[in-house]
């Protein structure tokens, strides 16, 4: 029972420590000044700005997986 009150206190302390963290990096104005470029796919737009109507049925028969991560 002492394992499992110790775990609570050790993952409220965690989240409490997050909170603070974001919320002094909010008041700091992490949120609204990013720290580089943003984001710019292939089509030049940014990663963010998404077309509902790209993904027709044949885009999505042609689609390629990225390449992921290679295990040596």
């Amino acid at each position: 029972m002492a394992r499992h009150r110790t775990a609570l206190v050790m993952v409220a302390v965690a989240a409490a420590a997050g909170a603070a963290f974001a919320v002094a990096g909010l008041l700091r104005g992490g949120a609204t000044s990013p720290a580089g470029p943003p984001d710019v796919g292939s089509s030049g737009a940014p990663a963010g700005s998404f077309d509902p109507d790209y993904w027709t049925p044949e885009r999505m028969r042609s689609a390629k997986p990225a390449p992921g991560p290679t295990i040596p």
